[in-house]
């Protein structure tokens, strides 16, 4: 595999819109309101059969973030899944990697992700909740992109036939 350079890397919007994050339900009332964290489940896919190991760069874009001193912030959270072989149907959770957000205004956030990659992750954006109730930061997530030269990505999990039809008992 020849890596890419950095400006020829490939960029895939996985979801774009706006869903207010904080405590305060209608502040933003151009935005759907999403609580105190968005996540978004992610399949990965390699370019190609060949390619064992991956380089993805997950992008959150924010507005409205405020960071305050002392606390450390929102987070950006990257989770992968892995089928559990000892309980079929069952799935482990592992965190792959985390950044705080600290775009102030509008921003985008970046976490890396590198080596072999599962085929099933999710995207967290949670509030920083050490503040105290009622004084959470309100902010708009607007969008959730990939960049990289190995994978793609899809929003949603796709099972395989023989494992959905093992669950359903088909």
């Amino acid at each position: 595999m020849n890596p890419r350079a950095e400006s020829q890397k490939r960029i895939d919007l996985l979801w774009q819109g706006r869903v207010h994050l904080g405590d305060e339900a209608g502040v933003h009332d151009d935005a759907r309101y999403g609580g105190l964290c968005l996540e978004l489940p992610v399949q990965l896919f390699p370019f190609n059969s060949k390619i064992e190991e991956g380089d993805i760069t997950f992008q959150v874009t924010t507005e409205g973030v405020q960071e305050f001193a002392a606390y450390p912030g929102h987070r950006l959270e990257i989770f992968g899944y892995s089928e559990d072989g000892a309980n079929r149907g069952h799935w482990r959770r592992k965190l792959l990697a985390a950044s705080p957000i600290k775009s102030a205004g509008e921003g985008t956030a970046e976490v890396r992700v590198q080596g072999i990659l599962p085929e099933y992750a999710s995207v967290s954006i949670g509030i920083d909740t050490q503040l105290p109730p009622g004084l959470y930061d309100e902010i708009i997530v607007r969008r959730v992109s990939i960049v990289s030269d190995t994978h793609y990505g899809l929003v949603g999990f796709r099972r395989h036939a023989d494992v959905l039809a093992h669950i359903f008992g088909q």
